[in-house]
């Protein structure tokens, strides 16, 4: 996972009141570590593991995780670190597959669309073919006069007709490609996930506790813009900007000086 959760009620219970700020300071890399590996907290064969693994991978020292804690304990080998939310890792699998399974689709639609595109174009070609042949049974010849240009073929360069861009919009909306084309009045927002929010929180030099103030910013966002769609009733434009100026109104990120 990207991030780790705890609830608030946990970390200001008793077990965190109680332990010194070198074993939270323990606890918080161990989740760390737990969150990367999305090994639900449980830290397997731990006991049997080298010293390097404790000081490389987990960034603690064996000696401080033998010692009796609140945060974490010792189940046979392995080291169980407690207040991990399996419940959130699970969360963040789910949404992780159903972007895979968007994905996709959207290859798909698109495939599905450009084909529909080629046929209906190949189609028409073939129909302004056989209505501009001439007929066999007509006996007199009309001279062409070389000099003018021909009125029945577009000038070179000349782009397509509104009619033909509007049969290729029509065709590709047709096979439900949703995300592959955009309405000028709706903007970008309706192809923004809730991911390429937190992917965008990613690039940003801030902390990791503005970090996760950041994302819990983003998905009140996604709430209010009914998946980043409307906001206030208007279609999303820019969700990304949107976000922006919302860490910026929070103190999140710094506004830029004009």
């Amino acid at each position: 996972m990207r991030y780790f959760i705890a609830e608030r009620v946990d970390v200001d219970g008793p077990e965190f009141s109680e332990s010194g700020f070198d074993q939270i300071g323990a606890w918080v890399y161990l989740m760390s570590y737990c969150a990367a590996q999305e090994n639900g907290g449980r830290i397997e064969g731990a006991k049997h593991r080298k010293d390097a693994f404790f000081d490389r991978s987990l960034r603690v020292p064996r000696a401080d995780l033998e010692q009796e804690s609140q945060l974490w304990e010792w189940q046979e080998g392995d080291l169980l670190v407690r207040f991990y939310s399996l419940e959130a890792e699970q969360s963040y699998r789910k949404k992780r597959e159903l972007g895979r399974e968007g994905g996709r689709k959207k290859a798909e639609n698109l495939a599905h669309a450009t084909a529909h595109a080629k046929a209906h174009a190949k189609a028409r070609a073939k129909a302004d073919a056989l209505a501009t042949k001439p007929n066999p049974t007509q006996s007199h010849k009309t001279k062409e006069d070389l000099t003018q240009p021909n009125s029945s073929e577009p000038p070179p360069g000349e782009p397509a007709s509104p009619e033909e861009r509007d049969s290729l919009l029509k065709a590709m909306k047709d096979v439900g490609g949703k995300g592959l084309l955009r309405d000028d009045g709706v903007g970008s927002g309706g192809a923004v996930t809730l991911e390429d929010l937190f992917r965008k929180i990613e690039t940003l030099k801030i902390d990791p506790h503005n970090r996760l103030r950041a994302q819990d910013i983003a998905r009140k966002l996604w709430d209010d813009t009914e998946g980043g769609k409307y906001l206030s009733g208007k279609p999303v434009k820019d969700l990304r900007a949107i976000l922006m100026r919302r860490l910026q109104d929070e103190g999140v990120i710094k506004k830029k000086r004009k």
